[in-house]
């Protein structure tokens, strides 16, 4: 049988494909189950909006706790983020718009992955508002950014705040998973 097995170019090659094809399927394998290790769990990242730093009063809808409620709800709405709240008794001081260590403290506390902190200003009818994604699990910006709208309309303003911040930790977490 192997010298007609030999002489059978057929069979040969059905028999050399089937080994090819046995061992890109090993590989896949292995480099599927690497993959997985490196790659975060399949989940929506969770972000700690912390109040925003900025003067005036505390019930103005452009205060740092009325801005940052406006993001919770734009980014809660686009379902590609789970929001967190700080636990009141665990907050011994508000965090400052560069404090990334304060805010990663906060955001490990509240089980997320990340804090937005940032600083609102207000000038003649139009609105600066600077944020920075900071990392809980090592206090490093993620991604910063600066918007300049008219400060008439704060919904439209946080929704597009709330799709910046969705599409820096969509890239940022694209990124963590190509790394080796």
């Amino acid at each position: 049988m192997t010298r007609t097995f030999l002489r059978n170019r057929g069979l040969r090659m059905i028999v050399f494909v089937a080994v090819l094809i046995t061992a890109a399927a090993a590989g896949l394998r292995l480099r599927g189950a690497a993959s997985v290790r490196t790659t975060p769990v399949n989940r929506a990242p969770s972000i700690l909006v912390v109040s925003l730093s900025v003067s005036g009063n505390g019930t103005d809808p452009w205060s740092g706790p009325g801005l940052a409620e406006e993001i919770r709800v734009a980014l809660a709405a686009g379902g590609a983020v789970r929001i967190r709240r700080a636990d009141p008794s665990t907050v011994s001081k508000p965090v400052g718009a560069s404090d990334s260590t304060g805010a990663a403290i906060h955001a490990r506390r509240a089980g997320a992955d990340y804090a937005i902190i940032g600083t609102v200003g207000r000038n003649a009818g139009k609105a600066e508002i600077g944020l920075r994604l900071v990392r809980a699990s090592d206090a490093t910006t993620a991604w910063s950014g600066t918007f300049w709208r008219s400060s008439t309309d704060l919904s439209t303003f946080a929704a597009d705040l709330a799709a910046a911040v969705t599409e820096a930790v969509t890239t940022e977490r694209v990124e963590q998973a190509r790394a080796p």
